[in-house]
């Protein structure tokens, strides 16, 4: 399913850059909380203070009801490590043991990128950062230099592992490609820039809607993400760190059909009146995109 780096952040040096279009500064980007967020990469600088993303596991052992020990072990959906068929946890993640009939609805567990670490367990995201010798660190410098022309340098580029958010993505978009078929282009490559203060909790929790409105809600108070580097790197969005660096997200995002968006909006606009079902996201302009909005939490 997914084969490459799902999110990233890139940190380029401050300064403000001209608007791509008219009002750009004041219509998208921003940290607006959104949904189909499924990983992702971020900068940080070399010097600064790593947060701590880890968190204490507090799993208890929980007995195991009506199971018979006539195979050895029992394989991790999370991580695929092989346990004690007594084990009603992961030994090595902690996560749940899940009956046959859980595994067939979490799937997308199963599916976590290659590439991907085994997580410690109770860690909730794990960051890897990349070298520029590294396919996918060249990937997403080349599509930082499709839409930014502009001279920058790249500080690092990190990627973002946490399997919950991805399992949630991966379960979203697998609904949405049964329901439209291989005739919509469901999943997009987007941009997201944030200030330093909001990385940690994204790479965690990823997006919420709660901070709307924090820089402009010009189509719809959701989270803004745009399909130009250069648009949301502006400083308005990615503010700059206390050494002049910047954090931005690329992002693979559900953008499904799409309507144009207006302040007022909650919701996207209803797409089919008779089964009331709505747009996925909205956009600046349908013939031709830069800002997406998406409307649901991740």
């Amino acid at each position: 399913m997914l084969k490459q780096v799902d999110t990233s952040a890139i940190g380029v040096p401050g300064g403000s850059d001209k608007d791509l279009t008219d009002g750009a500064a004041t219509r998208g980007g921003g940290d607006k909380g959104v949904i189909n967020l499924c990983g992702s990469e971020l900068v940080v600088d070399q010097n600064k203070t790593k947060s701590d993303n880890t968190v204490a596991s507090a799993t208890l052992p929980v007995e195991v009801v009506g199971l018979e020990f006539e195979d050895p072990s029992w394989s991790c959906v999370r991580c695929t490590f092989l346990n004690h068929p007594a084990l009603s946890v992961c030994e090595c993640c902690s996560f749940e043991r899940l009956s046959e009939q859980r595994v067939e609805e979490q799937k997308p567990w199963k599916k976590l990128p290659a590439m991907w670490s085994v997580p410690k367990a109770g860690e909730l995201c794990h960051m890897s950062k990349l070298q520029p010798s590294d396919p996918e660190y060249m990937e997403v410098e080349c599509n930082v230099h499709k839409t930014c022309v502009m001279s920058l340098k790249i500080v690092s580029i990190t990627r973002i592992e946490n399997a919950h958010l991805f399992g949630q993505y991966a379960l979203k978009r697998e609904q949405m490609n049964e329901a439209n078929g291989p005739s919509v282009d469901n999943e997009r490559l987007l941009w997201h820039g944030t200030v330093p203060s909001a990385v940690s909790v994204i790479c965690n929790r990823g997006f919420n809607r709660s901070y709307c409105g924090k820089n402009a809600t010009a189509y719809g108070r959701g989270v803004y993400f745009s399909s130009n580097f250069r648009y949301s790197a502006q400083t308005v969005y990615a503010m700059p760190d206390e050494d002049k660096n910047q954090h931005i997200f690329q992002c693979r995002v559900l953008t499904d059909h799409y309507h144009v968006g207006k302040p007022d909006l909650v919701e996207p606009p209803v797409r089919d009146k008779k089964s009331l079902a709505l747009y996925n996201s909205v956009v600046n302009n349908v013939k031709y995109p830069i800002v997406f909005v998406v409307f649901h939490d991740t």
